[in-house]
Order: C-alpha cells, then structure tokens, then sequence
C-alpha cells in the first residue's frame, strides 16, 4: 500500500517506511509473491460480494500478526476486520515507477516475519537507504510500542536523505 500511494502523491511524499510491510514491485500482488497468502484464498468467505480473508478467530492469524502477549492480543482482537482479499490479490500498478524507485527508503524488518520469507522474496526486505530490524513479530507497533516510536522519531531526526 505504501508504494502505490507513493506513486499517485508523489509531491507529498519524501520518503517511504516499510513497518514490516509488504515490499512489491511494479505488476506484482502480494498473493503472487508470497503462497502463504495465496493459500488464504481457499478460506475466504463472501460477504456483500466481498471475498474476506485472514478473519480474526482463525489460527493463521494471530502467528501472522506475531502478537503472543494475552493481553496485547485480548485488545487487538475486539479491534481485527477480515481482509478483503483483493488486497493480496489486485496488482501493483505504478504510473511512476522510476520515481517511486528514487525516493528514499527505510525498511524495518521483524527477524520472525523474514523467517518465512524466501528467495528474492526475502532479498527485497535488504534493499533500502536504512535497513533496521526489531526482534518482534508482524505487528511491532502493538508488540514494542516504544522501541517502534524510537526508532521512528530516530527516521524523522535524519531526515529523508540522512543515513
């Protein structure tokens, strides 16, 4: 989602920041890069015309969120939607590729969520201005709140172009 709303607000956007986020390029869906979504598909259910995925009391879904604390989980749980499963599945499709690829980046990566990566599936989660990584699962702002805005407030210190 980042790099395609990069791409159509260019003129407001001087850096992108991958919270262990997807990592797509141009003419690639995050069902196509990663078969552990794709095979989410097989669960979906339809609602109002709306094919949903990854609902809330599935399994699946707290290990891919990475929350192990009850509590943590006990409140974002009362907080999860479904994904619409067009999602994972519609294509990237930038009308500025070349100036998206310039804007500087910084990928914050969870060692648990690269675990399951592969490839150059994972090779992509290395390539950036900044690479961090905090020990945490997917969803470190609920799981290491501080440390997160740390390392943001740090980002926003450096500025775009600062190292």
């Amino acid at each position: 989602v980042v790099t395609g709303a990069a791409d159509r607000a260019l003129d407001r956007v001087g850096q992108l920041v991958f919270l262990d986020a997807a990592i797509l390029y141009d003419g690639e869906s995050l069902a196509a890069v990663n078969p552990a979504i794709a095979a989410m598909h097989a669960e979906a259910q339809v609602v109002d015309c709306v094919d949903l995925v990854l609902w809330p009391d599935m399994p699946i879904a707290r290990a891919i969120y990475g929350v192990e604390d009850e509590a943590d989980w006990a409140w974002m749980r009362q907080r999860l939607r479904p994904h619409p499963w067009r999602a994972f599945n519609d294509v990237l499709r930038l009308r500025q590729p070349d100036a998206v690829a310039r804007l500087p980046r910084t990928l914050i990566n969870c060692p648990s969520t690269l675990e399951r990566r592969h490839g150059e599936s994972l090779e992509r989660y290395f390539v950036g201005d900044r690479v961090w990584e905090l020990d945490t699962g997917h969803d470190l702002m609920i799981t290491e709140p501080e440390k997160t805005a740390e390392l943001l407030l740090r980002l926003a210190d450096l500025g775009p172009a600062g190292r």
